[in-house]
């Protein structure tokens, strides 16, 4: 019996969202789904539920990833920051950023032939 709850996938049960983590077959002939919770709600919870209890209730439903609508954030909060680059921070190349100070092989530890 093949199970349409795999794991990853993305159910809304009693108005919260949930992601499935496990579909064990039940003794009602449905399935015992081990779920996370990514509503606010239920956030960091874990719960499990029988889908036969909840689809007589018609209350499991199965988002379907083909129908997302990615939108902008456009909150002020969450714009990217400008980067700000530390003169002290060493280079990608082993030395310092700083021009008084050495850079590369010859810094300080630097062995002289």
């Amino acid at each position: 019996m093949q199970t349409r709850y795999a794991p990853g996938a993305r159910v809304v049960i009693r108005d919260c969202e949930w992601i499935v983590r496990r579909a064990d077959a039940s003794d009602d002939g449905g399935y015992v789904l081990t779920v996370d919770g990514l509503s606010e709600l239920v956030s960091g919870k874990s719960a499990r539920f029988l889908t036969r209890l909840e689809e007589a209730e018609d209350a499991i439903q199965l988002l379907d990833p083909a129908h997302t609508r990615f939108e902008q954030d456009l909150t002020p909060a969450l714009k990217k920051p400008p980067v700000h680059r530390d003169p002290a921070a060493p280079d990608h190349l082993g030395g310092s950023a700083h021009p008084s100070r050495p850079q590369g092989r010859h810094g300080p530890g630097a062995v002289s032939a």
